[in-house]
């Protein structure tokens, strides 16, 4: 490229005054400051080619958006089965089930306890005040940690919650209790 009198094509295959443009190269950016201070006849063309090569940046821009959008909707309506695979029929050991039994349940307690959380928008802080338990409690309840909780201090933390503790014979055990 002539550099003394330059084409707005030279300049927009132009490396440097492409760096320029995009503010990219400190180098460039001093170089093509500096020629338009040497150059102030070019200083239109200059500002010319810079405003083409922004515009053919942003249409590419919004191109490449406009396609990975595409993409990304396509990704998201496709409709593949995932496989579903029952836990029960995966593990025969009763030891092991026992323990992912005890797992669930941890599970489903932690999780409980954060939709409620989130839902009646209460703290870790307010729900151990209402409930008269240490905060700590609270938070290992919500971390999955906490194995070891009373009946009682469970049954305050879910009645704030809005939830009790039913207690029910298992399908299947045939057991009634009989109150005389």
């Amino acid at each position: 490229m002539h550099r003394n009198k330059p084409e707005i094509t030279d300049l927009l295959s132009d490396e440097s005054f492409i760096n320029y443009c995009k503010k990219s190269s400190p180098e460039d950016i001093a170089y093509w400051e500096d020629y338009l201070l040497q150059n102030p006849s070019q200083r239109e063309l200059i500002e010319l080619a810079r405003e083409q090569f922004l515009l053919l940046f942003n249409v590419l821009a919004d191109a490449d958006l406009a396609e990975q959008t595409m993409r990304l909707k396509s990704r998201l309506n496709k409709t593949e089965e995932a496989p579903v695979v029952k836990m029960e029929e995966r593990i025969e050991n009763k030891p092991q089930k026992k323990i992912l039994d005890r797992e669930y349940r941890d599970l489903l307690i932690s999780e409980l306890l954060l939709a409620a959380m989130k839902e009646d928008h209460i703290s870790v802080r307010k729900l151990a005040a209402e409930a008269e338990v240490s905060p700590t409690i609270i938070q290992s309840l919500k971390s999955g940690k906490k194995t070891n909780i009373t009946i009682d201090t469970l049954s305050r933390v879910l009645d704030v919650i809005g939830y009790q503790i039913i207690l029910a014979p298992k399908t299947g055990s045939g057991k009634r209790l009989r109150i005389a």
